[in-house]
């Protein structure tokens, strides 16, 4: 009679371990899933932004290459002004990268998760160490 209360006890320990772990790997699982939509989100937004205001600065350089005669001052304006927008440029591309690293980075984690939690619906007994 011993024998068989220990062992209910060691299962309903193992129990209650796995759904522990498994409620924690879920809720982690939810998280990072929110993040990865809150920084892709945020991303486009202002990827549109970047976009829009270069579009808006090449069309003031376009008008005034056009309209007025480069001389010494106003030629140093304009080149001012590529250098802004070369800067802009490359800030925008930054946060593409930065972007692109974030989503690669998470879509490595959900996989990371979804093969654990995979694993833990393979294992009944609970033998395996995750």
């Amino acid at each position: 009679m011993e024998i068989l209360i220990y062992i209910s006890g060691v299962f309903t320990t193992f129990l209650v371990i796995s759904i522990v772990s498994f409620l924690r790997t879920n809720k982690k699982y939810t998280s990072l899933l929110e993040s990865n939509q809150h920084n892709t989100n945020i991303s486009s937004i202002r990827n549109a932004e970047v976009n829009e205001r270069m579009d808006e600065m090449m069309e003031i350089v376009r008008v005034i290459q056009s309209e007025y005669v480069p001389n010494g001052e106003l030629n140093k304006k304009i080149e001012g002004m590529e250098s802004d927008l070369s800067g802009i440029y490359k800030i925008a591309e930054r946060n593409r990268a930065f972007s692109e690293k974030v989503q690669f980075d998470s879509s490595n984690n959900i996989r990371q998760l979804n093969d654990r939690l995979n694993k833990i619906g393979q294992d009944p007994g609970l033998q395996s160490n995750y």
